[in-house]
Formats: C-alpha cells, sequence, structure tokens
C-alpha cells in the first residue's frame, strides 16, 4: 500500500473513530477501476474470459450488447463496467466472478487461480472504499450488517473517542475494524476479544483470561443474565480461532473463521461495551 492511499485509508478511519460511517452502496470511479484492474490480473487478460462475463450479464438482463453493440466484447465490458448504474455493478462483478470460476476456461488457458485472486482483491476493494457488499462464492450479497454499524459500531467510536480512561479499548476495537478492512477475520476476532477485555478490566473486573472477567462483571452486577448468550457466543469464537491457530501454526490470515464471523464479533462486543458503560453509571 503506498503513501496516498495509506493516508486515505488512515483519514477514513480516524473520521470513522469520531462517530462519522461511510458505508454505501455507490461505486465510485476509482473503485471501479480497481475492479477491473483486478479481473485483467486474475485472467491474465486474456479474451476469453472477457467474453464469458459479457455473455452472461446479456443473457440475464436481454440484451444485445452492454455499451456500443461495435465494440470488441472485451472493450464493451470495460465500458460498461465503469459506466454502468451503480446498482448494476454487482451484477458485473458476479459475472466476472463465475467467468474466473469457468473450468472449461480453466482447462483451455491453464489460469487456475483466477477466482481466488479476483474475489479476495474485490473485497479488499469493497472494505476499503466502503461499499456495502461482500463477494461470496460468486455472489455480491449486501451487507447486512450496514444498520448494525449505525447502530452498534458508530456509537461505540463516538463513546471510546477521547476517553483516555479507555484508550486500550478503542486501539483493540479500531484494530478490529482495521482488520476486517484488510479481510484478516481471525485477527479482527482476536482483538474485538481484547477490547473486551480491555473493558471488563478497566471497570475493575479481576481475571486473566475473558471468561473469569465476565465472571467477575456479573458479581459486580455489570452484566445481567440475558447477557450470557451473547458473551457466551464471544467466548466460544474465540476460542474457536484460538484452537484453529494453534493447530495451523502461525496465526496470520490462516483462521478458518470468515469476514461474517468477524462482523458478529465486532457487533456483539460493541453492544456489549455500550452496556457496560451505562451499566457503570449507575
Amino acid at each position: 500500500m503506498l503513501h496516498s492511499r495509506r493516508k486515505r485509508q488512515q483519514s477514513l478511519a480516524e473520521r470513522e473513530a469520531a462517530g462519522e460511517s461511510f458505508w454505501s452502496e455507490n461505486f465510485d470511479h476509482a473503485a471501479r477501476n480497481k475492479i477491473l484492474m483486478a479481473f485483467q490480473t486474475a485472467t491474465e487478460n486474456v479474451d476469453r474470459f472477457f467474453e464469458v462475463a459479457r455473455l452472461a450479464i446479456m443473457r440475464d438482463e436481454g440484451l444485445l450488447h452492454l455499451s456500443n453493440g461495435n465494440w470488441h466484447p472485451v472493450a464493451d465490458l470495460t465500458g460498461y463496467l465503469l459506466a454502468c448504474p451503480d446498482d448494476m455493478v454487482p451484477t458485473v462483478i458476479e459475472a466476472m466472478s463465475l467467468a474466473c470460476s469457468n473450468q472449461a476456461l480453466f482447462a483451455s488457458t491453464g489460469i487456475y487461480e483466477s477466482v481466488k485472486y479476483f474475489d479476495l482483491t474485490v473485497n479488499v476493494v469493497l472494505r476499503e472504499h466502503r461499499i456495502s457488499y461482500d463477494l461470496i462464492n460468486n455472489q455480491m450479497i449486501e451487507f447486512s450488517s450496514k444498520e448494525l454499524h449505525q447502530e452498534v459500531v458508530v456509537p461505540v467510536l463516538r463513546l471510546l473517542a477521547g476517553r483516555e480512561d479507555l484508550n486500550m479499548v478503542e486501539s483493540a476495537y479500531q484494530a478490529a475494524l482495521a482488520e476486517i478492512s484488510r479481510g484478516e477475520a481471525a485477527n479482527a476476532i482476536t482483538d474485538a476479544g481484547t477490547a473486551l477485555q480491555e473493558m471488563l478490566s478497566t471497570l475493575g473486573c479481576e481475571g486473566n483470561a475473558l471468561g473469569s472477567l465476565i465472571k467477575s462483571a456479573r458479581e459486580k452486577g455489570l452484566l445481567a443474565s440475558h447477557d450470557s448468550p451473547m458473551l457466551g457466543a464471544v467466548e466460544k469464537i474465540l476460542h474457536w480461532v484460538s484452537a484453529d491457530r494453534s493447530e495451523r501454526g502461525d496465526a496470520h490470515g490462516v483462521g478458518s473463521a470468515n469476514i461474517d464471523d468477524a462482523w458478529f464479533t465486532v457487533h456483539v462486543v460493541g453492544a456489549v461495551i455500550l452496556r457496560l458503560s451505562k451499566a457503570s453509571q449507575h
């Protein structure tokens, strides 16, 4: 990641920490360009991949061409991606992902890693540009956590911003969000768990692990019985990620957890942090 991109991401993180939200369903020009370049790289610019993706869209939409019937299929698909309405970009991405997964193209071109590279790169673009979709198994899934982001993540960031006593909590929670933006689900889950542990410790709960800290929080009246299912889920996810890492060795990027698991953990931890904050004021 070069300087300008790093600075943009840092600025986004800082503004989100202050409570702003940038998630939308709009595909800006830079995001579209990056998606096109991801497809070009994944397919090594082999025309046949473009033709297959283009044909899939035309058949699905009942079209004889996408941008201009006089253009070569590569130019027709490229022009369409760069200029089509925002609500059609997910269709183009799905068609490209399907083309990258085409077994016949694997056999004829010898390009076997195309879908893995394309899907991974597109998801990084979506997160960095705060576009409310995930590309999962050739399908663009609308970002189901957008509402939760507004109701949980934003209030948590506002709560933590500028609170010296909660610096460690904020640092870990921000780290979890940053790991999600990089597609590192297991690391995000671990960081979210750290944020919860730091919050409990800051409130005077005792223990060296999440389980003992939760028990202490209950004894202090900071948590109610109906909080147990949420906290139990977080604890189980953390144990699962930890066990998976132990079996596989190096922790970085090797966990079986996915981004949905990471968002779930971040949202639950955020909700608990908000509840603990309110409880501690009574």
